[in-house]
């Protein structure tokens, strides 16, 4: 991805674990070019695991909304910093 086009997408930064396969350290959705991490584009919706919320920074909670949209529950993770290490 041209990094003067990361502010329109999510981006990861991470370890290859193999060819096309990330083990994800961050995630940052929309990041300002000079704040990026990688060139690493991410789209759609993520798959997470419930462990994910004991992670979420506690004066970031609020952000947190679940809204039952599509075909089931989701649960929507806008502007949270979340710890991966």
């Amino acid at each position: 991805m041209p990094l003067d086009q990361v502010s329109r997408y999510g981006v990861i930064s991470g370890v290859e674990e193999r060819d096309g396969l990330f083990r994800v350290n961050e995630m940052v959705e929309k990041p300002e070019p000079a704040a990026v991490p990688s060139n690493l584009a991410i789209i759609g919706r993520y798959i997470l695991t419930p462990a994910i919320l004991l992670r979420v920074d506690p004066s970031e909670a609020s952000n947190l909304v679940f809204k039952p949209e599509g075909s089931g529950p989701n649960l929507r993770v806008s502007n949270c910093k979340i710890n991966v290490n």
